[in-house]
């Protein structure tokens, strides 16, 4: 993709040991390529309760492969990240679950899904955030929070 400056993201398949791949839309060209989830990460996850374990087998598995934009080049300031080579797919699901009631629910209105992969296509992080008040489907202040547009 233009503007798509790290080749390193290396091969479509990816595998390692403690780590699940899982399909997501590859920015480069948007084919599928896959990311990995860490053995400990959806541990963490599924003692956050079912509505986490659903949100991870459902809305994150949904919006890699269903972005509306994908970015490079994370500035999370308020999780201290900043992260060049970093991946933020954002969504907009068709529902969401809520922790408390483990029940699927509408989406929260005026928010958009975000996940965070690391260089390594690691999967780091994934939550719900605030849309850009003219695009829905796009984060808040995005063209502070990162680098550049990759997909679409």
């Amino acid at each position: 993709m233009a503007g798509c400056k790290n080749n390193s993201w290396g091969p479509k398949k990816k595998q390692r040991r403690g780590y699940s791949p899982l399909d997501a839309i590859d920015p480069r060209d948007g084919k599928i390529w896959q990311v990995l989830l860490s053995d400990d990460k959806m541990d963490y996850t599924a003692s956050r309760g079912k509505g986490a374990a659903l949100e991870l087998a459902d809305t994150v598995r949904w919006a890699l492969l269903n972005p509306s934009s994908i970015y490079r080049g994370v500035r999370d300031l308020e999780r201290d990240i900043v992260e060049d080579d970093w991946l933020c797919y954002v969504a907009t699901p068709k529902h969401a679950y809520d922790y408390r009631t483990n029940k699927k629910v509408t989406p929260w209105n005026g928010e958009v899904f975000l996940i965070y992969v690391t260089d390594e296509r690691i999967l780091y992080n994934w939550y719900w955030d605030e849309a850009d008040e003219d695009d829905i489907h796009l984060p808040n202040d995005c063209e502070n929070r990162f680098l550049e547009r990759l997909f679409p």
